[in-house]
């Protein structure tokens, strides 16, 4: 295409790719992310399930406006198995009917045509499979989706097909409400509690996402906005030359996406742990989250704003591993140290975490003043799409 229609970054290629091409055909920053997290959850369920929570960040240029979104997935009480309740599916529909400009059921049916027809296996997904393998092996509906007949975990370049959760997503495009009112909303209930995880309809009616005001912190003549309560502030105001230990093994991913009007979305998603409890509520193909620890920052998002313009000059969001100390470490660098946006993300190497990220020169978003990075200790993908402007 011709000019600058924007960028996106994320820790698997396809899912990115599907970014690229709402981007490429007029959609807004939303909009992409929206299709970037469902394809997500069809290439990456390792940490992207249906099952799961997260927080994103929305900056809207005009009216100058960063707000935080809230969905984490919160322990169900009770029950045989620890689990979630799912939250991803009802947050970026709040997210998306209040910035997006698409119809829903466009940015979804990529991700249903995926399921169903099936999508090679990523590198980043076959690293996941390689470790989670005995845990998903244990439950005959993960079995059947993530291993061949012969009893062999798929790996890069194999055809994964997930027929149920195909079926999950054309209900969710049809009715984005379905999973927390009606039909879905029942069958997946059943479907937990029959493995044993006591995830009600209550549970999932009770379910809300919040848009909350972040944390700010003055970095130089523009503003960090942040999630509150996610430690990732105090590291900024520290330099982030300490680092926020996580209580447990986390599992994570985050993406960010900027587009033609220099508006953004950075978002961090989790399943808590790989493959949550390495367990797939039967007949709907969605991996169940594990519940949250103490003090576990999985997966979290930020930005740097321009107050006076509305300018954002950075966006980045980490997953896994010490996910807060990583991103304040790429922030603190671009934002404060002025160091690129490829050298501060390759230099981030926190406890395993995975930064997308990307950096704004001062004036209108174009190719040539703005940069964006994938973690090169990953497998994921950045694209600039269009190189005028």
């Amino acid at each position: 295409m011709q000019g600058f229609a924007g960028e996106a970054a994320g820790d698997e290629p396809r899912a990115v790719m599907v970014a690229q091409n709402v981007l490429s055909a007029g959609g807004n920053a939303v909009d992409a992310a929206t299709a970037l997290y469902f394809s997500l959850a069809v290439t990456l369920p390792s940490t992207a399930t249906l099952g799961g929570g997260g927080t994103c960040l929305v900056h809207e240029k005009h009216g100058n406006v960063t707000r935080v979104v809230e969905f984490p997935a919160v322990a169900a009480t009770g029950g045989r198995i620890p689990a979630a309740i799912p939250a991803n599916v009802r947050g970026f529909y709040a997210l998306q009917a209040t910035y997006g400009k698409f119809r829903w059921a466009s940015l979804l049916a990529p991700a249903e045509l995926m399921a169903e027809r099936g999508v090679m296996v990523s590198r980043a997904l076959a690293n996941d499979l390689a470790i989670a393998a005995p845990r998903l092996a244990a439950d005959p509906a993960a079995k059947r989706i993530f291993f061949h007949p012969d009893g062999k975990v798929l790996a890069e370049g194999d055809l994964m097909r997930n027929y149920d959760l195909a079926a999950v997503i054309a209900s969710l495009r049809r009715n984005p409400g379905s999973l927390y009112a009606g039909g879905l909303q029942r069958r997946f209930a059943d479907a937990a509690r029959s493995i044993g995880a006591n995830v009600t309809v209550r549970d999932l009616s009770d379910t809300r996402p919040r848009f909350v005001a972040g944390t700010q912190v003055a970095v130089g003549d523009d503003t960090a906005v942040l999630p509150p309560g996610d430690g990732v502030a105090e590291l900024v105001r520290g330099g982030a030359a300490r680092e926020v230990r996580s209580a447990a093994p986390s599992a994570g991913t985050g993406f960010v996406v900027l587009d033609s009007k220099g508006d953004a979305v950075a978002c961090g998603i989790t399943a808590n742990r790989l493959f949550g409890d390495g367990r797939v509520a039967p007949g709907t193909g969605i991996v169940l989250a594990a519940p949250p620890k103490p003090g576990q920052v999985a997966a979290v998002p930020g930005m740097v704003v321009n107050m006076p313009t509305g300018e954002v000059h950075f966006a980045g969001a980490a997953g896994g591993g010490n996910a807060a100390a990583a991103l304040a470490a790429t922030l603190v660098a671009t934002s404060r140290h002025g160091r690129g946006i490829d050298r501060a993300v390759a230099a981030a190497s926190v406890g395993g975490s995975h930064v997308n990220a990307f950096h704004c020169q001062s004036g209108r978003a174009s190719a040539a003043r703005c940069r964006i990075a994938t973690d090169p200790r990953g497998y994921g993908f950045a694209v600039t799409v269009g190189q005028g402007g």
